[in-house]
């Protein structure tokens, strides 16, 4: 009985590890399974490790170059176009679709053609191969082979090729910027602008020429110089001589108005009047009154060409006038003098009055002839302008636009100058910031890490290969065991029985 309790309480070795909870009887029976497999393990190791460096010894090596290319905004598109559009306003950070334009540019097939013509890789596998299909397969492959892109939160792209020489590794992007730097020209540059240009710049200078001369005629033949500010003036002009005019009419009725009434009161005054009177001691008072009254009747006179009668210097001499005449009356009354008569000295007057009117009516009459004259003159020279201004102003306006015209296109043509001579310098928004060089480090294989890496692996299958190896161990005896305890066990029955 206590042989068969024995072999039933026998456990396996791993068995016993697996399901014991101490960590310290974990980890010495881990040390002891290391112990009787590190043969195993070292020799699994070491023959991955001589596996993986004969791998390295015989992959081949390839070396790698790299080239980076600078976009900036340093020169400006030149606009053809034919209105004067403003340039696009300078921007110094290059945009992410400019970028891409330059990525999708390098890996254009006439870039790759070009390199792979130029540096002759597309060499046929075999015999009587078609040269198209060779040339396809060999841009294809240059295609697939370069690794290009943009270097993050920079302006820069990066191209770098892989190959098993250094030196045809750096010829191949060399050759690649190159004609990269061709391609960017040709692309964003306009062939024949400036030609195009100057010639639209001399058909333009004559049309301006033309325009002016026909300008320069037209103010000639018509005395313009500014028709806007020539009629306004000539309107000016006639306004002011109408209103002179208006009033040359006022002053002509005065003088006739005068020249009628002197000429009435010339027919009711006596041409001799009694100047001396031998009775009358004060005669020298009569005449100095009488002579006082036709002068204050005179002025009289005057004044209503200007005033009113009812105005308050005509009331005052009619009060002069009345006070005159009762102070005349008074003395002629008082005193009788013997008569002496003379020209009457209001005939007189009135007389002169007269021909003063006739002659100031006669001046006048010929002063607003001569305005009449000039004011049609003047109305004239308003229509004329009136009518030429119209197409003076379709002249200059057709020379201000051949002019602008002229300009543009000088400035324009100026501008495909510098444009050529920019791209006959080669200066472009790229440029190759860093050249290709040869490496004589290779890239690939990484020793280094392939050797860690399959020392990592190494060590895991020497791990995996000593575990399969004790659990191999352990199920042997289990099946020995297992096979006395049946034998043992089928004695002990039958002695019992």
């Amino acid at each position: 009985m206590r042989s068969r309790d024995a072999l039933r309480t026998t456990p396996e070795p791993l068995e016993s590890a697996y399901q014991s909870t101490d960590p310290l009887e974990q980890i010495r029976h881990w040390v002891r399974v290391v112990r009787r497999q590190w043969v195993w393990m070292l020799l699994t190791w070491l023959v991955v490790m001589a596996g993986a460096t004969a791998v390295l010894a015989s992959w081949p090596r390839q070396y790698k170059s790299a080239a980076k290319f600078l976009v900036r905004n340093a020169r400006q598109e030149l606009l053809v176009n034919p209105t004067d559009g403003s340039a696009p306003a300078f921007r110094d950070v290059v945009s992410e679709e400019a970028i891409n334009s330059e990525l999708e540019l390098l890996r254009s097939r006439d870039i790759l053609a070009r390199v792979v013509r130029e540096l002759r890789l597309n060499v046929p596998e075999h015999e009587g191969e078609d040269a198209d299909l060779v040339l396809e397969r060999a841009v294809r492959g240059l295609g697939q082979a370069l690794e290009m892109g943009p270097i993050r939160k920079t302006n820069l792209i990066q191209v770098a090729y892989e190959s098993t020489d250094p030196t045809q590794a750096a010829a191949v992007l060399r050759h690649l910027a190159d004609a990269y730097l061709a391609m960017h020209l040709s692309v964003h540059s306009s062939p024949g602008t400036y030609e195009f240009f100057k010639q639209q710049e001399a058909a333009s200078e004559a049309k301006w020429q033309a325009a002016q001369q026909e300008l320069s005629a037209l103010a000639r033949s018509a005395n313009l110089m500014i028709p806007d500010e020539q009629r306004r003036a000539a309107l000016t002009a006639a306004n002011a001589l109408e209103a002179e005019l208006a009033g040359l009419e006022a002053q002509i009725s005065e003088q006739a108005a005068r020249a009628r009434s002197t000429e009435m009161q010339s027919g009711v005054v006596d041409a001799r009047i009694v100047t001396q009177e031998r009775k009358v001691p004060n005669q020298p008072s009569i005449e100095r009154l009488h002579t006082l009254i036709v002068e204050l009747k005179n002025k009289r006179t005057q004044l209503l060409t200007k005033f009113l009668p009812t105005d308050r210097l005509v009331v005052e001499y009619d009060e002069q006038i009345a006070t005159t005449e009762a102070a005349l009356k008074d003395a002629s009354a008082l005193k009788a003098m013997e008569e002496a008569t003379d020209l009457n000295p209001t005939w007189q007057v009135l007389q002169t009055e007269k021909a003063n009117a006739q002659l100031a009516l006669a001046g006048l009459t010929t002063k607003a002839g001569r305005l009449q004259a000039h004011l049609a003159q003047y109305r004239a020279r308003a229509v004329s302008l009136s009518e030429q201004a119209p197409r003076y102003e379709a002249l200059s306006r057709a020379v201000a636009e051949a002019r602008a015209e002229y300009e543009l296109y000088a400035k324009r043509a100026e501008e495909a100058r510098v444009a050529d001579a920019l791209d006959q310098r080669k200066i472009s928004n790229v440029v190759l910031a860093e050249a290709p060089i040869a490496s004589h480090i290779p890239s690939k294989p990484r020793v280094k890490l392939s050797l860690v890496v399959a020392a990592m692996m190494a060590t895991l299958l020497a791990i995996g290969v000593g575990l399969g190896a004790e659990w191999r161990r352990a199920r042997a005896p289990s099946r020995v065991i297992a096979g006395s305890y049946t034998s043992v066990t089928g004695r002990v029955g039958a002695s019992e029985a």
